[in-house]
C-alpha cells in the first residue's frame, strides 16, 4: 500500500509537469494510465466449458506407441515429482521456477487433485489432471461450472512435441474417463480459452456438449474481486 501511495505522489508530480507543459488532456492520460495500472485493474478471461456423460459404452482408444498410465496422488506422488517438473511444459509455469513450482505441484496434490501421466520407455510423454468438487478451482472456475459429488474437471493436459502424432491425447483421455466410470464418477467437464482453436476442435471430437463461460477479475488497490456472471445454462452445441 505504502508503495502504490509513493508511486502516487510520482504519477501526480509528473502530470502537473505534463499539464503546465502540454496542457490538461495529456495529464489526465497520464494519471488514467496510473490508475489503469496499479489501482484498478480489469481481465476478461472467457471460456468453452466442454461436458461428456460418462456411460459403460465409451470407447478405449488406441496408442501408437507403447504407454503405461500411472495415477498420481498425495499417497505415491513423491517418487515422480522430480519428473514431473523436468516435463511440466513453459505455458504452464508462469514464470515459476523450480523450486516454486515443486512446491506449487506438492500443493496441488494436498488439496486433493489427481494427475494421470502416460509412460514411454519409463519416460513421461504427457499428463492430465483431474479435479473434484471439494479441491479444484472453488472460488473460481469450478465454482462457475458447478461440479457436485459425482463429477470432475480435466485440466492441464499436455503432450511432449516430440510424441505427438502418436493418438497419446485420445487413449489418455479415454483410459480416464474409463477409470472414473468405474469409480462411480457421472459427468466429466474440461475447459479450454476460447482461442485456442486446437484444443477446441480436438474437444468438439469427443464431448457430447459445449458451452461458454466468462471471468471478470477486478483488482483494486490489490485486493481481487473475482466475478462470474450467471447465465442460463444454454449450450452452444450438443450432439
Amino acid at each position: 500500500m505504502f508503495q502504490c501511495g509513493s508511486l502516487a505522489v510520482k504519477y501526480i508530480r509528473k502530470a502537473y509537469e505534463m499539464w503546465k507543459e502540454r496542457g490538461f488532456v495529456e495529464a489526465s492520460c497520464h494519471i488514467f494510465d496510473f490508475l489503469k495500472e496499479n489501482i484498478l485493474k480489469i481481465s476478461l478471461e472467457s471460456y468453452y466449458v466442454f461436458e461428456k456423460n460418462l456411460d459403460a459404452n465409451m470407447k478405449m482408444e488406441k496408442s501408437r506407441i507403447d504407454l503405461d498410465v500411472v495415477r498420481l496422488n498425495k499417497q505415491n506422488y513423491n517418487s515422480y515429482i522430480d519428473a514431473l517438473i523436468g516435463f511440466w511444459p513453459d505455458y504452464f509455469r508462469f514464470n515459476r521456477d523450480n523450486i516454486e513450482l515443486k512446491k506449487d505441484i506438492v500443493y496441488y496434490f494436498q488439496c486433493g487433485d489427481e494427475c494421470f501421466v502416460a509412460m514411454h520407455n519409463e519416460k513421461i510423454v504427457a499428463m492430465e489432471w483431474c479435479g473434484h468438487k471439494e479441491n479444484y478451482m472453488i472460488k473460481t472456475v469450478g465454482k462457475k461450472i458447478g461440479l457436485k459429488e459425482d463429477e470432475v474437471i480435466l485440466h492441464r493436459l499436455f503432450v511432449n512435441e516430440e510424441y505427438r502424432g502418436n493418438n497419446i491425447h485420445p487413449f489418455l483421455s479415454s483410459y480416464i474417463k474409463n477409470f472414473l466410470h468405474m469409480n462411480n464418477i457421472k459427468k466429466i467437464y474440461g475447459y479450454v480459452g476460447t482461442s485456442n482453436m486446437i484444443a477446441i476442435l480436438s474437444n468438439m471430437k469427443m464431448n457430447d456438449r459445449c458451452r461458454f463461460i466468462y471471468h471478470v477479475q477486478i483488482v483494486i488497490l490489490g485486493f481481487s474481486v473475482n466475478l462470474f456472471p450467471k447465465f442460463p445454462k444454454t449450450y452452444l452445441w450438443e450432439k
